[in-house]
């Protein structure tokens, strides 16, 4: 027993500070909005369980199967059939996580084996470390901790294999025993405060970067499928048209350095298109960067007007933020700019500068803004150029920004008719939305009830208006990627008289990183609105994409008491229950445990438990007909001996079957012992076994089984 729970130990001392590791630096990625303390437990009680059925026997391992088994069938048949997709799909980052620490375990599993691969794993993480100082992609302070652990783990276990010992050389007991004094090394370099902000090593940053930037470069020469090839790919494409599976993959292709508060979801626009057939998106106007500064000032404006009305500082609504962009890869023909650029100064033919407004989606007043959508007063637009352009001359006069709004319509609001049935559908949706913003909003959410996929198939050759797509993709699809969702709520936005573009570019998850690389994999689409009086918005719809409204925004330590500054960020009205009764009730539904439904995967478990071991029997059964009289003699004298250990009567460590056999004789009857007799013989002669011996050790099992307990009795009072 001793000897088991020393290598579940030793097992547990390497496995859980990898799996801790690999959990907390994959989880912003998996699921960025949980937090690293349930990515952290899941991996932990993963591992746990994972070596401690390693160490079961394996008749002991199918039962805690079927155990797990009838765990998980009971957490999914709790939810009625219609939630069980949906339920599986919203904890679908638990099963990435859990796949994580088994793929964790399995190379643990490897490196038992191959003690070396345990040095490399070790090398590599403690080279993360110094360059997380400088580049902090690792975000945990106990990431950092159980990457020090793993390799001092590593070391210890290293210099005992190759030390040279006496008496008991086994070294997994010699780390469990060095384990507590290690642990305080670890405690204590948890203790150590580390730098809020990375070092800021440039010689190192140099380096790095010209080796991410060869690596995007050489990438861009031996990749044979470039971007214009008909298969979607994962990065930023020129073209319009999409349908098709995605291929996964990925590469560094932009660099992002921000000044002051990093945007911690920067939508990146490539390219907009006004035009669709059905399958694919053109582009007959020009985006250019005069037009980024006029939508920009627009809002600047507005926000001025909002600000003297409301009594309240513009800074708490609105910052000036500035953002670098550096293309790093040579398929990357575009300029990429922030919503909102006010003004951009280029440095070279890849590097750009932007000064962009970042609006503050928390508050309040913004959202009054985008109910109401009032007209921009010529003052407050003068006022806008004078404190925004350095270069008064070269601002846009009023008279300029009235016929960009006019071109606005003229470009982005195509007649767009979609089918009575749609119309009937979206009638019923839109009922009792009062301003365009309310309608986009109900929109938006209506699609992200829908299901992200990579894998949707081509779109059907028979599309050929968008009043096709939309019948095809909200009836029958109602599942694909971004380009799917974006497409979809731009000619719904249309058809109910609000211009709408389909934008194409990158959405970085910077997570507040003044220094972030943009990977081919952020490639995304999504939809801009012109809402009158504050210009361009950006519109996620999009499953699994958090909205930009109300989550990129800033709390407002406002003097006002008075003030309602911060909005509550909250579904719509529509989406909400209707009253606190109707609430309560269905909390009652959910909260009452459903037995007839939770019956099943019990009965599940049971009987894949039941078939395990009926199956295990039979296999010994088969083993055991198998073998020649000897062999079944073996068998029968160790499973004999294995029963008396269970009852308290086991053979001890350097005890010889004569010894066992005289001193458990003073204990209970000789005759359960009779099989040492046998047994010694068939160990150290060439004893031939006979039937009758054989007869003899069979009826010798039979008692002991029935007699267990009695036997068990016996031992302990004597």
């Amino acid at each position: 027993m001793i000897t088991v729970i020393v290598a579940i130990i030793y097992d547990l001392l390497f496995v859980i500070p990898m799996s801790v590791a690999a959990s907390l630096y994959a989880g912003p990625y998996i699921a960025p909005d949980i937090s690293p303390l349930h990515c952290l437990v899941i991996a932990v009680a993963v591992e746990i369980y994972a070596v401690l059925i390693t160490h079961l026997k394996l008749r002991d391992r199918l039962i805690a199967g079927g155990i797990g088994l009838t765990v998980l069938l009971a957490l999914i048949f709790y939810h009625p059939a219609g939630e069980r997709v949906d339920f599986l799909i919203r904890y679908l980052w638990v099963w990435k996580i859990i796949a994580l620490a088994v793929i964790c375990y399995l190379i643990n599993r490897i490196s038992q084996k191959y003690p070396f691969t345990r040095l490399i794993i070790a090398v590599a993480g403690l080279i993360c470390l110094p360059v997380s100082l400088i580049y902090p992609f690792i975000r945990e302070k106990i990431t950092v901790i159980m990457i020090f652990a793993y390799a001092l783990m590593t070391v210890t276990d290293t210099v005992q294999r190759r030390s040279h010992k006496e008496g008991d050389t086994d070294v997994t007991v010699h780390l469990v025993f060095t384990a507590p004094f290690l642990l305080l090394v670890i405690i204590a370099a948890g203790l150590i405060k580390m730098p809020d902000k990375p070092y800021d090593w440039g010689f190192v940053k140099r380096i790095s970067g010209a080796i991410q930037t060869g690596y995007a470069r050489l990438n861009d020469v031996l990749t044979i499928s470039g971007w214009e090839s008909d298969e979607p790919p994962i990065g930023f494409s020129g073209r319009g048209s999409f349908g098709g599976n995605v291929r996964g993959g990925g590469y560094p292709v932009l660099s992002v350095r921000a000044s002051g508060h990093a945007d911690p979801y920067l939508y990146l626009k490539g390219k907009v298109y006004n035009e669709f057939d059905g399958h694919e998106w053109t582009m007959t106007t020009d985006d250019t960067e005069a037009q980024n500064r006029i939508d920009a000032l627009t809002t600047y404006a507005a926000l001025l007007g909002l600000s003297e009305r409301e009594n309240i500082p513009i800074e708490d609504i609105l910052r000036r933020e500035a953002v670098t962009i550096e293309n790093e890869s040579k398929k990357l023909d575009v300029l990429f700019c922030p919503s909102k650029s006010v003004s951009m100064n280029m440095n070279g033919s890849n590097i750009a500068r932007y000064v962009y407004f970042r609006l503050n989606t928390r508050a309040t007043v913004l959202m009054q803004l985008y109910e109401e959508s009032p007209e921009i007063e010529k003052s407050y637009w003068d006022q806008a150029c004078r404190e925004c352009i350095l270069d008064t001359k070269a601002a846009p006069d009023y008279d300029t920004y009235v016929s960009y709004r006019q071109k606005i319509y003229e470009d982005y609001l195509p007649t767009t008719v979609i089918s009575d049935r749609l119309r009937t559908y979206m009638d019923e949706l839109l009922d009792g939305a009062d301003s365009d913003y309310e309608k986009i909003l109900r929109m938006e959410n209506m699609l992200r009830t829908y299901r992200y996929t990579d894998h949707p198939g081509n779109l059907p050759g028979d599309l050929n208006c968008a009043a096709d797509y939309l019948d095809y993709f909200v009836f029958e699809k109602k599942e694909g990627y971004c380009s799917y969702y974006a497409t979809a709520l731009t000619l719904l936005s249309r058809a109910y008289g609000i211009p709408s573009r389909y934008v194409q570019g990158f959405r970085a998850d910077t997570c507040h990183e003044l220094q972030y690389k943009v990977n081919s994999s952020e490639a995304h689409a999504w939809t801009e609105c012109y809402i009158d009086g504050i210009g361009w918005t950006v519109f996620e719809a999009t499953p699994g994409y958090r909205g930009v409204i109300g989550t990129s925004g800033w709390m407002i330590d406002s003097k006002d008491n008075n003030a309602q500054t911060v909005m509550d960020i909250s579904e719509p009205e529509h989406m909400q229950p209707e009253s606190d009764e109707e609430l309560t009730d269905k909390e009652d539904a959910r909260t009452a445990i459903p037995w007839k439904r939770m019956a099943i995967p019990v009965i599940i478990g049971i009987a894949f438990t039941l078939l395990i071991l009926l199956f295990d029997s039979y296999l010994r059964k088969r083993r055991y007909d198998k073998l020649d009289d000897r062999g079944k003699a073996l068998w029968i004298c160790a499973r004999s001996l294995n029963l008396l250990k269970r009852a308290g009567a086991g053979i001890g460590d350097s005890e010889t079957l004569t010894e066992y056999r005289e001193r458990l004789g003073c204990r209970i009857s000789g005759e359960y012992v009779m099989f040492c007799d046998i047994y010694e013989r068939l160990i150290y002669s060439c004893y031939v076994i006979t039937p009758d011996d054989r007869a003899a050790l069979e009826r010798n099992l039979e008692m002991l089984k029935k007699n267990l307990k009695s036997i068990k009795r016996l031992v302990k009072c004597k």
